[in-house]
């Protein structure tokens, strides 16, 4: 467990609960440190001890404190120049979706010791889709909704609904399936541009720009001809 994710945390209860509440929380947990160090690895159990304690200390739920630490996260990211590499992880809420198994590998350069968990996509309608999401840690199931919902909310202005419909262990894997709802337009512009290119034999430029829009057209003379946004 790196630092940036208790820091994380240490700075969601002192935003919400204040100093003194924060020194009470921090002793019940057992934690001596004062600060956290963004690269330096802690004890897997530090967040939990610390979700528990808030919760005892505070008098809400478990779930409640998890849930604001994940949005809570999301935001504070941005202290640290992540939410612009967020921001461009896609154009949507699906595309951000179906792209965070590559951002956690792209983090890995930064958290050589990072234990990410995975995300799968399925069951995609204009309604939203299912997320399917695998961890070795037990316990983080409303962090991750809390960030599902910020990201949502800050990135692309949607509003996204999280259900938990299955959970369980298989292996050393803890699993669970979220039911996400959200404005999926982008899903029928897709299912257009698909019907679109089975209906012509040659691809329009400008379609072929709107599928790939990561993408640099050289000419012959190797001169950029086009650049996407």
């Amino acid at each position: 467990m790196y630092g940036l994710v208790v820091e994380g945390m240490s700075e969601m209860i002192i935003e919400r609960f204040g100093e003194e509440a924060w020194e009470v929380i921090r002793d019940k947990s057992r934690i001596n440190e004062y600060t956290f160090v963004t690269h330096r690895m802690y004890s897997e159990k530090i967040i939990p001890r610390l979700g528990q304690a808030t919760a005892e200390v505070t008098g809400y739920s478990y779930d409640d404190v998890m849930m604001w630490t994940g949005k809570h996260f999301v935001k504070f990211l941005s202290k640290y120049g992540y939410e612009k590499m967020l921001r461009v992880l896609g154009r949507n809420m699906r595309d951000f979706l179906n792209g965070l198994d590559n951002l956690h590998e792209y983090l890995r350069f930064s958290y050589p010791k990072m234990k990410p968990p995975s995300f799968f996509c399925s069951s995609e309608t204009k309604q939203g889709l299912t997320l399917q999401y695998r961890s070795k840690r037990h316990g983080y199931i409303n962090y991750v909704r809390g960030q599902l919902i910020e990201v949502g909310r800050l990135f692309y202005n949607t509003t996204v609904d999280v259900e938990v419909v299955d959970e369980g262990k298989k292996g050393d894997n803890y699993f669970v399936v979220f039911k996400m709802k959200f404005d999926n337009k982008e899903f029928e512009e897709r299912g257009r541009k698909s019907h679109a290119i089975g209906d012509n034999t040659m691809l329009r430029s400008s379609l072929l720009f709107s599928l790939f829009p990561f993408h640099i057209v050289f000419g012959a003379d190797m001169k950029v001809r086009n650049a996407g946004k």
